[in-house]
């Protein structure tokens, strides 16, 4: 017989792996699943922990040549670096990590008390919806990134600590309206969430250790969690890449504002 506690940390990881990447917000889904379904709750650092090192892997793996690119693999003009060289991706990321690192120790405290209220996530999801919705106005031509718009896409990464808020909707919405190619648009973001992420992780497991809690994360059940959210976000990633690049970016709104009145409704 399956063990009830591996289906409920694949299902999660699965939410996890689809939500990331996807400008829907995976912190505010798994944070509200865990509000509303008690008996799908799992030990909130651990799981975090443990999904963010599969999508993370997924990011790595998807965009495997730009990683090796970046490392000196490959000529300078090597497609996968899409027309910018490998000094301007590595400072793109270094100036758009900045804002986030700042903010997440800051408002550490905040942010961990937001994840336990319906209200902070639903209102994060509306302003999602806006922000989504917002790339309708996006500008033309289109342009290459700079360090001037890495920072400016860096600042809107930071608002989505909250939950609520998606870090792949913040992120490549302000690249379109700062008329970034979408293959640039989506390539950054996702180099972003690489240092995003593993910050966020190395919080947790410095948390994790302040509580003699280590041990908690060789589990089976966590295993199957980081593999399914690692799965599910490899695919998600291209997902990803083919609504920007068609033009469907922006109607992801209408979920993001639907999961808002559903999540208002139910916390009033």
């Amino acid at each position: 017989m399956t063990n009830p506690g591996v289906l409920i940390a694949i299902f999660l990881g699965a939410l996890q792996g689809s939500t990331e990447f996807l400008p829907v917000s995976s912190s505010g889904h798994l944070a509200a699943v865990q509000v509303l379904f008690h008996r799908l709750s799992y030990p909130g650092i651990t799981l975090e922990l443990a999904t963010h090192l599969g999508t993370t892997a997924a990011v790595l793996i998807y965009h495997r040549d730009l990683v090796l690119s970046l490392f000196g693999h490959g000529p300078q003009d090597d497609p996968s670096l899409l027309g910018l060289s490998r000094a301007l991706w590595w400072r793109a990321t270094l100036v758009g990590s900045i804002p986030i690192a700042i903010l997440g120790v800051l408002l550490q405290s905040t942010i961990r008390q937001a994840f336990g209220d319906l209200l902070w996530i639903g209102l994060g999801l509306a302003f999602t919806g806006v922000v989504l919705m917002s790339s309708r106005l996006r500008p033309a031509p289109v342009g290459d990134l700079t360090l001037g718009r890495a920072l400016a896409i860096g600042l809107a990464q930071a608002v989505a600590l909250f939950p609520g808020v998606s870090r792949s909707g913040t992120t490549i919405t302000s690249s379109m309206l700062l008329n970034v190619r979408p293959a640039q648009a989506v390539t950054f973001s996702l180099l972003m969430s690489v240092p995003a992420i593993l910050g966020a992780s190395l919080l947790d497991t410095v948390q994790l250790f302040a509580q003699h809690r280590l041990a908690t994360l060789l589990s089976i059940d966590l295993a199957f969690a980081t593999l399914a959210a690692g799965l599910v976000g490899y695919y998600c990633i291209g997902l990803v890449h083919r609504v920007t690049r068609i033009g469907w970016w922006h109607r992801f709104a209408w979920y993001c504002w639907l999961a808002a009145i559903l999540l208002l409704t139910v916390a009033h």
